[in-house]
């Protein structure tokens, strides 16, 4: 069936037809996708709670989010990707950046290139419009989607989701050895602040928060009771009493350090007046894969030094 012919019968499904593929038009919450069995064939379970059965992996898999394409290529799995995020090729996004060859398709989140490409697996994140999973549902695709990583035991699991559904454990078994946690030795830990110059942060709930404590810092976040990503303006940044900064955000890193050490708001904090300023720099800053572990050792660096790093 035409892709364009299958999603006007998908966007105009019946009510009987609604009912006999459970969930596919209800307001329920999607769920992350779970792998059984320990060789093939297996059961992966979709968003949905459907089932499907691979006898083999998967030969044609499109990956519509930035996570899954940085995890696939270092997994050694990209003969068998067709299509990837148009973001994929972006450094200042991606870590896998000019890895993937030109052979392989950019997508964008339209269903049609996505049907297009005849993928036997499309992998999909937990910020993906619910709309468009249940439509690649809806067309017979085989979904994974991607449990929102809050850990980094959650980047792990992810990660060796993939590599069992695409054969990839030994390769997967040498990146997670590889991902150490260095020993903090600080008996009071520092107080940081991770902080956007446009005003924001993270609290309990967030990778980075994960990270900061990892490394050895107190996260100031926990003073005020938020969790996840929060916007947060001068005045309450300030209040805080960071002891160390760690700025993000920006493209130009130095001017931001500077701009910051500059302000006359500022000039009180700890962390100003010691000039305990550090730049995050990298891709590694917005990454859902294990990518994100680079952020352990640039953030134990800042937390060592003792001043700015730009």
């Amino acid at each position: 069936m035409h892709p364009v012919w299958l999603l006007l019968g998908l966007l105009f499904i019946s009510p009987v037809q609604a009912e006999s593929r459970a969930g596919l038009l209800s307001d329920g919450l999607l769920k992350a996708s779970e792998l059984h069995g320990e060789g093939f064939p297996k059961q992966l379970v979709d968003p949905l709670g459907g089932t499907v059965l691979f006898q083999q992996p998967p030969q044609r898999i499109v990956s519509v989010t930035l996570a899954s394409d940085e995890m696939l290529a270092d997994l050694g799995a990209m003969p068998a990707v067709v299509g990837v995020t148009h973001l994929v090729d972006n450094p200042d996004l991606s870590n896998v950046a000019g890895r993937y060859p030109a052979a392989v398709t950019r997508v964008g989140g339209d269903i049609e290139s996505i049907l297009a490409l005849q993928p036997d697996l499309v992998i999909v994140a937990s910020y993906t419009r619910i709309e468009t999973v249940r439509l690649l549902l809806g067309a017979g695709l085989p979904v994974l989607r991607l449990k929102a990583p809050e850990t980094l035991a959650d980047l792990k699991a992810n990660l060796w989701l993939l590599a069992e559904l695409t054969g990839h454990q030994d390769r997967a078994r040498i990146i997670t050895n590889s991902l150490h946690i260095p020993k903090s030795t600080e008996v009071d830990p520092p107080r940081v602040l991770y902080y956007d110059l446009s005003g924001s942060s993270v609290g309990p709930g967030d990778l980075t928060h994960e990270l900061i404590s990892l490394a050895g810092g107190y996260n100031v976040m926990l003073d005020t009771g938020l969790k996840g990503f929060q916007p947060l303006n001068t005045e309450q940044a300030i209040s805080l009493q960071p002891e160390i900064i760690l700025l993000s955000g920006w493209a130009t890193q130095t001017e931001a350090v500077n701009r910051l050490l500059a302000e006359p708001a500022w000039q009180h904090v700890p962390a100003v007046e010691q000039r305990r300023v550090c730049a995050l720099t990298g891709a590694w800053r917005s990454s859902a894969s294990h990518f994100r572990w680079q952020g352990l050792a640039k953030i134990s660096a800042c937390l060592k030094a003792q001043e700015s790093l730009p």
